[in-house]
């Protein structure tokens, strides 16, 4: 049995803005992606086949897969665990410094390796203590 294709709500919203179908497609894909609405009661809704609406879906989903690629080529190729995210932030040096051990601890904890061969957040982590035992 095929896996069945589902988005978050957040997902979906960041994916939306790339989608060049009509408000009604956008909606049917939403319905059957993010409410888990089935392809017949999204057909009956809009007076559609349900491969009508797999076709909808086809094309957010399409569309979600670039985006995710496209994460991906902004972290570097690294593909972050479930539950994790990555963020730019703007804070004290000690603050990062705490929190990039922090991370290093956790991805250690859970298991996580970087592809590039060292824990992730190590080597943020490492240069951190080092610039602070320096201080």
């Amino acid at each position: 049995m095929r896996k069945k294709r589902r988005m978050s709500a957040s997902e979906f919203e960041a994916v939306r803005p790339l989608l060049n179908i009509s408000q009604e497609r956008v909606e049917a894909a939403r319905l059957a992606l993010v409410d888990d609405r089935t392809f017949q009661t999204v057909g009956e809704r809009y007076g559609w086949s349900r491969q009508a609406v797999w076709d909808a879906v086809g094309v957010v989903w399409k569309q979600f897969g670039r985006y995710k690629r496209a994460l991906a080529a902004m972290e570097g190729g690294v593909a972050l665990p479930p539950g994790w995210e990555s963020a730019t932030i703007a804070a004290p040096t000690a603050m990062i410094a705490r929190f990039r051990l922090e991370a290093a601890e956790a991805a250690a904890a859970a298991g996580w390796v970087a592809s590039n061969g060292g824990r992730a957040g190590e080597r943020g982590a490492e240069a951190s203590m080092r610039r602070n035992a320096g201080d």
